[in-house]
């Protein structure tokens, strides 16, 4: 319906079938996106249930978890994309996890900066990579506009960064990262 309720409800059978044409293909990370989830998940998260039952080696990614907002077009590519880098992720972050522990005996946090520089786990950074997009610019536009400010005695600052094909603006509020917004040229 237009305010999202339920009017079919989920046909899990289809579901089944198609991850064993997924098995038989040998997919790797499956992307759920339906229509009106970011208002009720519901199908959502049981069409990852049973994925995850049927293809317990398979990243799946649905749309609720990485951006549960209304614009569809918006929703899906960001759910594409995380399910696309999601395994290259996994692989990537397992390596740096065994270096880390067992080569360099590091026993602290390992906190991976997102894209709208913050911080997540890196549990938080494997299932959802998306959120680590344009993280390392982001990282430094953030971090280089805070430490600035508080060489010149500001808990406040506003920072404005223009490269070639970016626009960001971040915010520090009480020496705190509290806004964070990149467009596109």
């Amino acid at each position: 319906s237009p305010w999202g309720e339920v009017v079919v409800p989920l046909n899990e059978d289809d579901v089944r079938v198609a991850a064993r044409k997924c098995r038989k293909r040998g997919i790797e990370s499956i992307a759920v996106v339906y229509m009106d989830s970011f208002m009720h998940p519901e199908h959502e998260i049981r069409t990852r249930e049973i994925l995850q039952e049927e293809l317990p080696d398979v990243d799946v990614t649905i749309s609720w978890d990485v951006r549960p907002e209304m614009l569809e077009f918006e929703r899906t590519t960001t759910t594409v994309l995380n399910a696309y880098v999601a395994p290259i992720m996994k692989k990537y972050m397992a390596g740096l996890l065994e270096l880390l522990k067992s080569d360099w005996k590091f026993t602290g946090p390992i906190l991976i900066t997102t894209g709208s520089g913050g911080l997540v786990g890196i549990e938080e950074a494997i299932k959802l990579p998306a959120v680590t997009f344009h993280s390392s610019p982001v990282s430094g536009a953030v971090g280089f506009a805070g430490y600035c400010g508080s060489l010149a005695g500001h808990e406040n600052v506003i920072a404005f960064e223009t490269g070639g094909t970016t626009n960001n603006v971040s915010m520090i509020y009480q020496d705190k990262e509290s806004l964070y917004h990149d467009t596109i040229h």
